[in-house]
Order: C-alpha cells, then sequence, then structure tokens
C-alpha cells in the first residue's frame, strides 16, 4: 500500500523539481531561468536523492531520468566545482582573490568580520549594507586595504570595495545628468 502511494508522489515531486532544475539552464533568454539557477544546487541534490528512492521502489525508469537530470545539472555546475588538479609552483597565471559579504546593517561585530576577512587574505573585498556604523569595517581595515570607494545610497546602506591593490589609472567619467552626483568617494 505504502509503496503504491510513494511511487507517484516520489515521481511527481522529483519530475517537478527535475523540471526546475533543467528551467535553470534557460537562463540566457529568461531571467527567471536565471534566478533558479542559483538553486541549481540545491536542485540536483534532491533529483539525485529521488532517483535513489525510486530505484528503491523499484521504479529503473524514472529513477534512470531523474539519475540524468541531476548529472545534467552537475555538468552545469562543473565551471564552480573546484579544480581537481592542484596549482603548480611555477604558475605564472595571474590571480586576485575577492572576498564578497553582506555586512548587514544590524551588524554589531565588525571586528570579527575583519578577522574572517583577514584571514581570508583576498585582494579584494567587496561589502554590501555598509552604513555609518557597519562604514567603521573601512577604517578598521585601513592598514591592509589602502585603497576604497564608497558609494552611498538611500535604501539600506551602500556598497564598498576595499583593495590592497593599487587603482588603475582611471579613464574620464561621464559626466553626471544635471543635479545628480556619482553618491561615490574615493580614498
Amino acid at each position: 500500500m505504502v509503496r503504491r502511494f510513494s511511487k507517484p508522489v516520489v515521481r511527481f515531486l522529483g519530475g517537478a523539481v527535475a523540471i526546475l532544475l533543467l528551467f535553470s539552464f534557460l537562463g540566457f533568454w529568461l531571467p527567471l531561468a536565471d534566478s533558479v539557477a542559483h538553486f541549481r544546487f540545491h536542485l540536483t541534490v534532491i533529483v539525485a536523492f529521488a532517483s535513489v528512492v525510486l530505484l528503491v521502489l523499484r521504479d529503473r525508469r524514472a529513477a534512470g531520468i531523474a539519475c540524468a537530470a541531476s548529472l545534467l545539472g552537475v555538468i552545469g555546475m562543473a565551471p564552480a566545482l573546484p579544480s581537481w588538479v592542484p596549482a603548480q609552483a611555477g604558475d605564472a597565471t595571474p590571480s586576485i582573490t575577492l572576498v564578497q559579504l553582506n555586512l548587514s546593517f544590524r551588524n554589531r561585530d565588525l571586528e570579527a568580520v575583519a578577522e574572517l576577512i583577514r584571514r581570508e587574505g583576498a585582494d579584494v573585498v567587496t561589502l554590501q549594507e555598509v552604513t555609518k556604523n557597519t562604514g567603521r569595517l573601512m577604517t578598521i581595515l585601513e592598514k591592509e586595504y589602502p585603497h576604497s570607494v564608497l558609494c552611498s545610497f538611500a535604501g539600506v546602506g551602500g556598497i564598498a570595495v576595499l583593495s590592497r591593490l593599487p587603482a588603475a589609472p582611471a579613464a574620464p567619467a561621464a559626466p553626471a545628468a544635471p543635479g545628480e552626483s556619482s553618491g561615490c568617494v574615493a580614498r
């Protein structure tokens, strides 16, 4: 009885999630699909789990389809997966490391955030929700990141970019519209 009930439910739910997973690959054409792609890992895990359950329920055809969909999900995530080949000591490929954080405008423990950033040793740090309170983090990290830009917004705080690297020569900026300023301050 349970098996007769379980098989259609798992088929339906696994199929619905597999369709969402496949839909996530249409992001080039559909912005909504691009948003769904942010959950591709989660969808892949759910479809893989459904394929195992379907195999246990002896529905090999549906399990095979679910397994194929989850394999496509893994292939679609391949560029984001860590490299299995470690970098060679003499590798001349230049690289820049980046840490990106949403500070949360309510954040009260900026020293812990600063310690996390120092531990990561990134070349560039990008921050969201920079307010008067959380903006103090830029002062805390000023020695490690002497170059920074803060762009203020009227909403829930601004954004900031901190860098160990010197700024490149600036291209001429486009003039702001009358009565409008860029809202960005570099130091």
